[in-house]
């Protein structure tokens, strides 16, 4: 709960601000924080294996899970793409989570942090909203696939698509899509 009050707090901020800044000052920023992030991924080959690390005390956790919740809220409500891969990366890390916990609280992060920025924008009229559903759509099916996939082959699976995601999204800033 406080993460997702977290996360609505810093959508609403991020969103509110993509209102006024050009979405180039956060590509830029973004070009040398990927290749980093990808780096962090391959050094790290047991990401979100439980077994591998101690878990954090409740209180860490939570403490890491609510800051992440507001950092990357902010950034989802400005920018967006890349959300549930950053915040992954933040809980099974700095948090220590398990892939299946992590996976869970970041898909409701990143639902408050969605609501929080697409009441912004249609209290400001700028959604497109036959591109909306459709990409909604989409993003319904590949977030049901997706958490079929990490439900059954966990951390296996969970790299690979962090480092594909990443690579598309650095890709897409670069080509300036």
């Amino acid at each position: 709960v406080a993460a997702c009050i977290a996360s609505l707090i810093g959508s609403s901020i991020g969103s509110s601000l993509s209102l006024l800044v050009s979405e180039q000052v956060l590509k830029n920023l973004m070009i040398p924080v990927l290749p980093v992030v990808a780096f962090y991924v391959l050094r790290n080959k047991n990401l979100g294996d439980v077994a591998v690390k101690e878990p954090l005390p409740e209180k860490a956790a939570f403490a890491i899970a609510v800051l992440a919740a507001l950092v990357v809220g902010a950034y989802d409500g400005f920018y967006g793409p890349g959300t549930g891969t950053f915040l992954l990366l933040i809980l099974t890390g700095a948090a220590r989570m398990d892939v299946r916990k992590a996976s869970a609280l970041t898909k409701v992060i990143n639902l408050a942090s969605n609501v929080a920025a697409l009441v912004n924008f249609l209290v400001n009229g700028t959604v497109l909203y036959r591109l909306g559903l459709a990409a909604g759509v989409f993003c319904i099916a590949g977030h049901y696939i997706g958490s079929g996939l990490v439900v059954h082959n966990g951390q296996r699976i969970v790299r690979p698509v962090i480092l594909v995601v990443l690579a598309i999204l650095f890709v897409k800033i670069i080509a300036g899509a």
